[in-house]
């Protein structure tokens, strides 16, 4: 992984999924990851500016990228998450993530809540 002068990190995605009929326990703790789509654009002064939302659409970011690091082939994303833990659902009844409403940044990269990274995955060839 790169990092950016403009405080951005770069990173191609691998995803780990959470392996099939994994069981939980009350109080173990769950997410609710959320991908959003980056778009790019050329601002007045003629800079590359990435554009994005966050927080389930609530809110919108935009970042400089800097010249050059936006790699051919690829498409961009940002993360955010929200937290919670299983808990029961009531007698007899399977375990549900129960969630706190706060969106906490993602890396998707990475993994890392509170970090804040463009995560890139390469574009499907037709």
């Amino acid at each position: 992984m790169a990092r950016l002068s403009a405080g951005l990190l770069v990173a191609l995605l691998a995803v780990a999924p959470q392996p099939a009929g994994a069981r939980q326990a009350p109080g173990a703790p769950c997410r609710a990851v959320e991908r959003n789509p980056v778009s790019f654009a050329v601002d007045a002064s003629g800079a590359l500016v990435a554009s994005f939302a966050l927080a389930g659409g609530a809110t919108t970011g935009r970042v400089p990228v800097p010249a050059g690091r936006v790699p051919p082939g690829f498409t961009a994303s940002v993360g955010d998450v929200r937290l919670g833990s299983y808990e029961p659902a009531g007698a007899g009844r399977p375990l549900v993530c129960r969630m706190d409403p706060t969106y906490h940044l993602l890396c998707l990269a990475d993994g890392v809540v509170g970090e804040f990274c463009l995560a890139w995955t390469r574009e499907p060839v037709p």
